[in-house]
């Protein structure tokens, strides 16, 4: 369910080795120093892939400057300012993305939104791109992770994070729950120099839930151990994760491995500009009783449709459904017959698909 693939991992990459090596501390002011920095990372697609993650404590060494991935799917990462990306809209509060493309493969494009603040670095969320023959559109997804900072051996937190996806009738939900511990510091040795890193342990435990109507019909669970090695700059150097189930911290079995090949020369020409887009914005008031008003914008003409979902996926309300004129719209949903709870409000706008949440208390 977490497979480390350097297209879904949100860390940040060193530009600089150093000549001198010993523990380091991560702030904000080094994860936002990384803007400009693009890279070139190489996932192993192989289910068993042999490790060495070596020991947790201080002054460790890690050599991993021999390592080869065969048949690497090839990933470029470039770490660019949010207001030069076209879904800016979406994040106003984003002060660093990094935008992921899959060199083979040009079907996804993802980009990773941070508020990075003196005390955490805040995921708010990822646009991902999709060109498909079938299907061409842009999927908005909304995060609240956090890390906090500033980063140094020693610290551990714990994070818990709720995926769900609904349609009437059946909806699915993963819950997965992080423990995670900066366990070591020390030297990282790649191909393309050495650095001075700290190593990050995640313990996931992941559960997923199959609800038809009211029913749960099938729970499934899984767990991992995953291991990343951050330099100063606060990004990802390697990134590693054990196979399913696995309980031994030294583990030999890797199902994910992604690892930096190369800092390239080169500009991010996907970009920009900023781009004047669909947008949905949060109902207001939120919580509400018994009224609330949605906000969207349309950049041209389209067949939109607006409904309303419980928490079941059961569609409750249906509050647009036709075309509409380019510009910005306002609808009013009255939940007076509607208990308590929490709904969740879809719009489709032509390609356009986005899903927020409101809160009902009477």
């Amino acid at each position: 369910m977490n497979k480390i693939v350097s297209i879904i991992i949100a860390g940040l990459l060193s530009v600089f080795s150093s000549a001198a090596f010993s523990q380091i501390t991560i702030t904000a002011d080094d994860f936002l120093g990384s803007m400009g920095t693009t890279a070139r990372y190489l996932d192993d697609q192989r289910q068993n892939i042999p490790v060495n993650v070596g020991s947790a404590g201080p002054n460790q060494m890690w050599d991993f400057s021999a390592t080869t991935v065969p048949s690497p799917l090839v990933v470029e990462h470039y770490t660019v300012s949010p207001a030069s990306t076209p879904y800016f809209s979406y994040f106003p509060n984003a002060n660093l993305t990094r935008h992921f493309k899959i060199i083979s493969d040009t079907s996804l494009q993802l980009y990773h939104y941070w508020e990075v603040i003196p005390t955490a670095v805040n995921f708010l969320g990822i646009a991902s791109e999709v060109h498909l023959d079938t299907l061409d559109t842009t999927f908005i997804d909304y995060d609240t992770d956090s890390v906090p900072l500033p980063a140094m051996y020693g610290n551990s937190w714990t994070s818990v994070e709720a995926d769900t996806f609904s349609i009437p009738g059946f909806m699915t939900i993963d819950v997965d729950s992080t423990v995670t511990t900066i366990d070591a510091w020390g030297t990282l040795q790649l191909s393309s120099g050495n650095y001075n890193v700290l190593r990050v342990r995640d313990d996931t435990y992941s559960k997923t839930y199959v609800v038809i109507d009211t029913l749960i019909v099938q729970t499934g669970s899984e767990s991992f151990i995953g291991y990343t090695w951050i330099s100063k700059d606060g990004y990802e150097l390697l990134g590693i994760q054990s196979q399913s189930g696995e309980t031994n911290p030294n583990f030999t079995d890797a199902q994910g491995l992604s690892i930096l090949d190369a800092f390239i020369t080169g500009i991010d020409d996907d970009s920009g500009p900023l781009a004047s887009d669909f947008y949905l914005a949060q109902n207001y008031p939120n919580p509400f009783n018994p009224s609330t008003r949605i906000r969207f914008t349309l950049p041209q003409s389209v067949p939109v449709t607006l409904a309303v979902y419980n928490a079941l996926g059961q569609e409750v309300a249906t509050l647009v459904n036709r075309q509409l004129p380019a510009g910005e719209h306002s609808i009013t949903w009255e939940a007076r017959d509607l208990p308590s709870g929490i709904y969740y409000y879809r719009i489709t706008a032509g390609k356009f698909r986005e899903t927020r949440k409101a809160i009902l208390i009477k």
